[in-house]
């Protein structure tokens, strides 16, 4: 005569492959061969093992976002909001969930666009000035060179004045 088979308690079967065990593990508790209990699933579910865990897994992840929210914003059993909230829960699923970041110290204070314009206008002129200066400083040095023996146009045979059209042979006669 055969053995009995062992009982197998399929509640916690469905549970534990909610929370994520794989079938050894699940087996394990029931001091099953691996083999044995896959067969006796697939008797039981008419599916087999993998299949079903497959599918089953995902319901488990949904039950632990489920708790997680619920926890996060207080919510009681019957739907109601409480005042139990969990802050450090609330923002972690903000962040996982919803992609919230911290906001970033900014370095610089921030001005509206027309304040940069003005800041930027104000440096033109800043340097335009600064520029003027510079060619007011040069212009001296520019004139006696342009006027004075040591032009560079004289040595070319040309004028040292500015404007100055050169005569041609055939226009004194």
């Amino acid at each position: 005569m055969a053995r009995p088979p062992k009982p197998i308690d399929w509640n916690l079967v469905e549970a534990k492959v909610a929370a994520g065990c794989d079938g050894i593990e699940i087996c394990q508790d029931f001091r099953l061969d691996d083999n044995t209990f896959y067969s006796r699933f697939k008797q039981e579910y008419g599916e087999s093992f993998q299949d079903y865990r497959c599918r089953q897994q995902r319901v488990g992840e949904g039950n632990i976002k489920y708790v997680q929210y619920i926890k996060a914003i207080g919510l009681s059993r019957d739907g109601e909001l409480t005042k139990k909230g969990d802050t450090t829960l609330l923002i972690h699923l903000g962040r996982t969930r919803c992609n919230q970041v911290e906001a970033q110290p900014s370095k610089e204070k921030e001005l509206p666009p027309t304040e940069n314009y003005l800041q930027l206008q104000d440096r033109y002129i800043q340097l335009e000035h600064k520029f003027n200066e510079l060619m007011n400083a040069l212009k001296p040095q520019a004139d006696a060179q342009l006027h004075g023996s040591n032009s560079p146009l004289q040595h070319l045979g040309g004028s040292d004045l500015v404007g100055e059209v050169p005569h041609s042979d055939s226009e004194s006669h």
